[in-house]
C-alpha cells in the first residue's frame, strides 16, 4: 500500500494461521446463543479447547458473564477474561482482524451484519 502523505510503500496482508501470535480469542457460548439447546455440552467442548489452548499459549475468553466459568478454568495459567455481549460465538464476526503492515500488527474493524440481518448481530460489533 502506497502512503501518498509520506510516501512510504507499507506492505499489509493477512498473516497465515501458522504465523506467531500473541494469543487466541475464544468466546463462549451462552443462553443467548444457538447453542442453547445444547449448552452445557457445548460449554464443556470449548473449556477443553481453552485448556489446550492455554499448554501454548494466550488465551482471551470473551463471555458476557465470564465469571460462571472461572471455576472450570482456575487452574489456568495464561488466561484473560474479557466481560462482553455477543449474539454468537463466531470470534471472526465480532472480533478484530489482525493484519500484518510492515511486519507489525494492525487491528481492523468490520462491522458484521448477521449474514444480511438474517441473524441478530447487534451485540457483535
Amino acid at each position: 500500500m502506497y502512503e501518498a502523505r509520506t510516501g512510504i510503500c507499507m506492505m499489509r496482508y493477512l498473516p497465515a494461521e501458522w504465523y506467531p501470535q500473541s494469543g487466541i480469542q475464544l468466546t463462549l457460548p451462552h443462553d443467548g446463543t444457538d447453542w442453547n439447546y445444547m449448552l452445557a455440552e457445548v460449554q464443556e467442548c470449548f473449556i477443553r479447547i481453552a485448556r489446550e489452548i492455554v499448554k501454548r499459549e494466550h488465551l482471551l475468553i470473551v463471555a458476557p458473564k465470564p465469571e460462571k466459568v472461572w471455576q472450570a478454568l482456575l487452574n489456568l495459567n495464561n488466561v484473560s477474561f474479557l466481560p462482553c455481549s455477543t449474539n454468537d460465538t463466531w470470534a471472526r464476526d465480532h472480533g478484530a482482524i489482525t493484519v500484518l503492515e510492515d511486519d507489525s500488527p494492525v487491528l481492523l474493524d468490520f462491522t458484521f451484519n448477521g449474514w444480511g440481518l438474517k441473524f441478530a448481530s447487534d451485540k457483535d460489533n
